[in-house]
This record gives C-alpha cells, structure tokens and sequence, in this order.
C-alpha cells in the first residue's frame, strides 16, 4: 500500500515487534480501525438484508397457511351449510 502512495516500506520484518510507536504504526493502527469498522458495517448491511429477505418468505409462507385454511373453513361450511341445514347431501353426491 506504501508503494501505490510513493512511500517505501523500511521494514524487513523487525517492525513488527518495535519497542517504539511511531508515525507508521500509528497510521497503521488507523488503518486497522478502518478496516475493522469497513468490515462490521459489511457485516451489517450482510445481516439486515438476510433478516429483511427472512421476514419476506416467512410472511408469504404466512399468507399462505392463512389463505389455505380459510378455503378449507369455507369448503367445510358451504359443505355443512347446503348438506344438514337445507335438508340435502351436496358433497356427497346424494341428492337429498
């Protein structure tokens, strides 16, 4: 990264356990900070748009149940309503 902005990189490897704290560490700190925060805010953006695309398909397998069961509440009251109230058996095949 040093090199694409003009800066050479001094360290060989004995940087990395330097006693002292320096302008490049600190820059490297920040660096850190950023890619740290970079990475969570990703992660955020990752998680809402799961729970967003969850709460779609549990609310469509929702309406679903609730659409299934009315048909089968008014297939069973039509059923009941023109089979032992008027007297006849429609969904049976027997005519009365």
């Amino acid at each position: 990264m040093r090199r694409a902005v003009g800066r050479q990189a001094m360290c060989r490897g004995e940087c990395v356990l330097s006693q002292e704290y320096n302008v490049g560490a600190a820059l490297d700190d920040v660096a850190w900070s950023v890619y740290a925060l970079d990475v969570m805010v990703w992660a955020y953006l990752f998680c809402t748009t799961m729970y967003v695309v969850a709460i779609f398909i549990w609310s469509v397998v929702l309406w679903s149940i609730v659409i299934v069961v009315a048909m089968c509440t008014c297939l069973v009251g039509f059923c009941a309503a023109c089979g032992e109230a008027a007297g006849g058996d429609c969904c049976g095949g027997g005519g009365g």
